[in-house]
């Protein structure tokens, strides 16, 4: 994800793969041409993964803030599905950071666009590259003349909400029998929490038992 243009009036957010879609598809063709010699049928094979592989990179997120509208623009790409909207600015509470784990068992990111009916993704796909995405994220609510303090501050009372409101009960009890990553997920859907803010009250819940283990001891 990167920001393709910004000016005073407008601001462009660009999420694309398309590059590696089009180098996967380039990649297929010589094993393709080889596939077609007598005894290279292994060769399609791989030319077939390679082709996959372009299909599920070929997508294109642009989100376009224009000042002067006070609406955001925003159209997205994928193969044989193209999305659009337009969200107005004052329909927008803030930009959020989804986290989730990649293949490699590393934390990934991805921003989206919070509005008062819900968020939008800034991109189809999650990064592994935090720090690009904080610095993405504070320009976006520059522009949109949202204070990055005030949005950590709603984001922190969101997550003591979603504590209030988890069954406590049913997260001590998976935990006792060693079901952390399903507490973790219990918590995710009932607090409609994200990963990072999920596991956080896991943990505290884990440390308050302990504690009391601990008092009894």
């Amino acid at each position: 994800m990167r920001i393709a243009r910004q000016t005073a009036q407008e601001l462009v957010v660009v999420d694309s793969a398309i590059g590696m879609s089009v180098f996967l598809f380039v990649a297929s063709l010589p094993l393709f041409y080889i596939a077609t010699r007598p005894g290279k049928i292994g060769a399609l094979f791989g030319a077939c993964l390679f082709l996959l592989g372009a299909v599920v990179w070929f997508r294109k997120t642009t989100f376009t803030f224009d000042a002067s509208e006070q609406q955001v623009r925003w159209h997205g790409r994928k193969v044989l599905k193209v999305e659009r909207g337009i969200i107005p600015f004052n329909e927008i509470t803030g930009i959020g950071t989804e986290t989730t784990f990649g293949s490699s068992g590393s934390n990934t990111y991805r921003l989206t666009i919070l509005t008062r009916s819900g968020l939008v993704p800034l991109a189809y796909t999650y990064g592994g590259n935090q720090e690009n995405y904080a610095s993405i994220r504070e320009e976006i609510l520059r522009f949109l003349k949202l204070e990055v303090l005030t949005a950590s501050r709603a984001t922190a009372a969101q997550a003591a909400r979603g504590a209030a409101a988890i069954d406590e009960a049913s997260v001590r009890s998976l935990l006792s029998q060693g079901r952390k990553i399903d507490a973790i997920a219990l918590v995710r859907s009932s607090a409609g929490t994200g990963l990072t803010e999920a596991a956080k009250i896991v943990e505290g819940v884990e440390e308050r038992m302990k504690a009391a283990t601990q008092g009894q001891e």
